[in-house]
């Protein structure tokens, strides 16, 4: 469901790292990494819907 890299970026996030620690961990842009949280958000939010159901 998740890619590996929003699997990582879980993880940091769950750490309570601040997204421009997360961006510079993984060397990657502060845009890529908001990209990727857009997209884990959407999954939660569709994966949500799924349970309500």
């Amino acid at each position: 469901m998740y890619t590996e890299r929003e699997k990582e970026i879980m993880f940091y996030l769950n750490k309570g790292l601040e997204n421009s620690a997360i961006s510079a961990e993984l060397g990657i842009s502060k845009h890529t990494l908001k990209s990727h949280i857009m997209s884990i958000v959407r999954k939660m939010k569709k994966s949500k819907s799924t349970l309500e159901k």
